[in-house]
C-alpha cells in the first residue's frame, strides 16, 4: 500500500511537494487523456481546456510538468488538476478521492 497524504501533520506545501512527485502522464491516464505523440522528452495531448479540440497540452518528461497552448498554462500535477478542476490547492489536497488523486498514489511510487 503506497504512503497517503497526511493531511493533519503535513502543511500545504508538502502535500503539493508530495503530489507532484506523482507522473503527469499517469494522472492524464487516469483521466482519460489518451496522448497523441511522443517526441524526445515531450508528450501531446489534446488540450483539456481547449472546446474546440484544436490546440495542444505538452508534457515535459525531465521536469514533470506541463504546458498548454490554448490556456497558456504551465506548472506541475498538482497546478493541472487545480487549473482543471477550477480549485484552490487547499481544496484539491482536502479531496483527494474526487479529483482522482488517490488512484494515481494506489497505482505506483512516485518518480
Amino acid at each position: 500500500m503506497k504512503k497517503a497524504i497526511k493531511r493533519d501533520t503535513n502543511t500545504l506545501k508538502e502535500a503539493l511537494r508530495d503530489l507532484n512527485r506523482y507522473d503527469l502522464r499517469d494522472y492524464l491516464k487516469i483521466l482519460g487523456h489518451e496522448p497523441l505523440g511522443t517526441s524526445g522528452h515531450a508528450t501531446y495531448y489534446r488540450s483539456p481546456f481547449d472546446i474546440h479540440g484544436k490546440d495542444y497540452m505538452i508534457v515535459n518528461h525531465y521536469n514533470n510538468a506541463f504546458l498548454d497552448l490554448h490556456r497558456n498554462a504551465k506548472g506541475k500535477l498538482t497546478d493541472f488538476a487545480c487549473a482543471l478542476f477550477d480549485v484552490s490547492p487547499e481544496k484539491l489536497c482536502k479531496n483527494i478521492a474526487f479529483y482522482r488523486l488517490h488512484e494515481l498514489m494506489s497505482e505506483e511510487s512516485p518518480a
